[in-house]
C-alpha cells in the first residue's frame, strides 16, 4: 500500500519502480490528481479508448496501464 500525503509524488521513486519514473500524482482532497504522465505510458479509465491526462483524476477503480505506443502493448496491468 502507499500512501500519498500533501506534495507531489513520483511513483517511480515511491514504489522503486523505474518503469513509472516520471507518473506523478498529488493528492486532492479524497482522490488522486495525475500531475505527469511520463512518454510512452498511458493510464486508462476502465471500458475508455482515450488515455488520461494530467490534470485529470485517477478513477477510483482499478487503471490499466500500458506502456508503448498504441492500445496493443499491455502493460504490467491494472493498478
Amino acid at each position: 500500500m502507499l500512501v500519498v500525503r500533501s506534495g507531489v509524488v513520483d511513483l517511480g521513486s515511491a514504489l522503486h519502480a523505474p518503469v513509472l519514473a516520471g507518473l506523478k500524482l498529488t493528492p486532492s482532497g479524497t482522490h488522486l490528481l495525475l500531475v505527469e504522465v511520463p512518454e510512452g505510458l498511458h493510464l486508462r479509465r476502465p471500458g475508455e479508448s482515450t488515455p488520461l491526462r494530467p490534470g485529470t483524476y485517477l478513477p477510483q477503480t482499478p487503471t490499466v496501464l500500458e506502456h508503448g505506443f498504441g492500445a496493443s502493448r499491455a502493460g504490467p496491468g491494472p493498478v
